[in-house]
């Protein structure tokens, strides 16, 4: 069902981006890019060791409405340096007052095989958001479904932020904003399983003779969370042929996400016996401190 409703958004924003008469044809922005991220964080959440990324970007805009964008996330340290995972995604943008406006957006993910993403359990995601303006502050509210491999999670993502230009020609932006995150919890089962599965052995049992160990690693209370607050300041400067954007962030993780883990040994004779089942909650989530990560971005417009 996930990839009829992914198709079907592909559908209209082609339709959007091929079906005008020429004679209406507004020019089209391309973007080449290329941005250096210290560490992957999601919802306050990141992997046991940093994980920084260099990110290639192609962007093409339509109408300052439309965007479609791909993103190649090189990680950069250690074995597993390389192509982690393709980010590629889609928004349509529109007002449907002067105050009021709205979008809908979509990503698709691609990993390789030994990614450690923390959002290596979402293939997809597709949401919306409406934005009103205050004057002082624009409200804006998302809501968006998480598509993993088994199930699908709910991130919804009310925030207020505020657009400050300044410079001679208003080509700075000061953008400072607040949000809050919940969500479901299927995404994060997934990824501690995979952690587990990978980092974990037990030679003693693991001997194709007699048997096999498989570990099992599940969230103790799903549901929806409260899951982090993020305060976020970028500044950006553009100009007609390129641009550069500086991104802080500090997220502040909330509320733990426990975990319990259980070993189970597989006889060749297909009985199964339980080695063991213990709380498997990391002592970082156990122990949430504020995460402040960076990204920088230059781009080159066309």
């Amino acid at each position: 069902m996930k990839k009829y409703i992914l198709l079907s958004v592909l559908l209209v924003v082609f339709g959007k981006l091929f079906g005008q008469n020429a004679q209406n044809q507004r020019p089209y922005v391309f973007k080449v890019g290329v941005s250096y991220l210290d560490n992957y964080v999601y919802n306050g959440r990141s992997d046991s060791l940093k994980t920084p990324y260099f990110i290639p970007s192609l962007t093409v805009m339509y109408d300052s409405s439309l965007t479609i964008n791909g993103n190649f996330y090189y990680l950069t340290p250690g074995e597993d340096a390389g192509l982690d995972f393709v980010e590629l995604n889609a928004s349509y943008e529109f007002d449907i007052t002067k105050k009021l406006s709205a979008g809908i957006y979509g990503t698709k993910y691609f990993y390789n095989g030994s990614s450690n993403a923390i959002t290596g359990n979402i293939n997809a995601t597709l949401g919306a958001n409406f934005a009103y303006d205050f004057d002082l502050f624009e409200l804006n509210i998302g809501t968006y479904f998480l598509f993993t491999n088994n199930h699908t999670d709910i991130n919804f993502s009310p925030g207020i932020e505020r657009t400050i230009f300044f410079g001679a020609k208003q080509e700075w932006k000061l953008l400072p904003s607040f949000y809050v995150n919940f969500s479901t919890l299927n995404f994060y089962n997934g990824f501690s399983t995979r952690t587990a599965s990978r980092r974990v052995t037990n030679p003693k049992f693991n001997n194709s003779n007699s048997a096999t160990v498989e570990r099992i690693t599940s969230v103790t209370d799903m549901g929806m969370k409260l899951l982090d607050y993020e305060l976020s300041l970028p500044l950006t400067y553009e100009n007609k042929k390129w641009g550069i954007l500086l991104q802080p962030t500090l997220a502040f993780p909330q509320n733990p996400i426990h975990t319990n883990t259980q070993t189970i040994r597989l006889l060749a004779n297909g009985t199964t016996q339980v080695i063991s089942n213990k709380d498997s909650t990391p002592y970082s989530e156990k122990n949430l401190t504020s995460i402040f990560y960076t990204q920088l971005s230059i781009f080159l417009k066309f």
